[in-house]
């Protein structure tokens, strides 16, 4: 899934945005631009960097 689309990322936030818990956030994608961000704490991480990682 890539989210260079301001209207996919919107659709992909939303829902991780409705959670109110303590829990970190990750949001994980196929994006090679951009592949780390912030979101009011949700992580935009590139899935494979994070798999390489685990």
């Amino acid at each position: 899934m890539s989210t260079l689309s301001e209207d996919v990322l919107e659709r992909e936030l939303k829902p991780l945005q409705m959670l109110n818990d303590n829990y970190p956030k990750y949001l994980l994608t196929m994006d090679e631009y951009d592949m780390e961000a912030d979101f009011a704490g949700i992580k935009k991480l590139n899935v494979l960097k994070w798999l390489l990682k685990a």
